[in-house]
């Protein structure tokens, strides 16, 4: 059988030709769920909140357990209460995680992104705030248990370290 023919008669046996049963069975392929996942809106906010100590710029951070367990630095943010608007929010949800009481100065945007969870699939949008300290000191004292576990302050560069901020 010349090449020609071999090509015309896969092409006209359909795309399964070449391959056993087997590989094409409709019984080997992965289930697809049987519809899509729901998804939800999810709204938060917070922020970076600063302070100036000697001459150095630091920020608040807390660190968190992730979905997989690992600890990773993060800003404070969280979901609203009543009718809070986006920067009272912010500034609530910076005092509770850090300890740090703070005003809004400016708006830094938004970060959208998508996770899943085992029954939806979740738009989140963070609104986040810079806000400047104005009284606190850095506590783990109101923060939902779970959340963060530590708190620290990162200067402009640097790691987390010495856990005051606003003496």
């Amino acid at each position: 059988m010349s090449i020609r023919q071999t090509i015309s008669r896969q092409i006209s046996t359909g795309p399964a030709a070449g391959y056993s049963e087997a590989m094409t069975s409709s019984a080997q392929r992965p289930a697809r769920p049987p519809h899509r996942l729901p998804s939800v809106e999810e709204t938060s906010a917070g922020g970076v909140i600063m302070d100036v100590h000697d001459g150095v710029a630091v920020i608040a951070v807390i660190a968190c357990r992730n979905r997989a367990w690992r600890v990773e630095w993060c800003l404070p943010k969280g979901h609203s209460e009543n009718d809070e608007t986006l920067e009272q929010m912010a500034v609530r949800k910076v005092a509770e995680e850090t300890g740090i009481i703070g005003r809004t100065l400016a708006s830094l945007g938004t970060i959208d992104y998508w996770f899943f969870t085992s029954e939806t699939r979740v738009h989140k949008v963070v609104h986040q705030c810079l806000l400047e300290a104005t009284g606190g000191e850095l506590t783990i004292e109101g923060d939902p248990p779970c959340r963060g576990h530590r708190r620290g302050v990162v200067p402009a560069a640097g790691r987390p370290h010495a856990p005051h901020l606003c003496q």
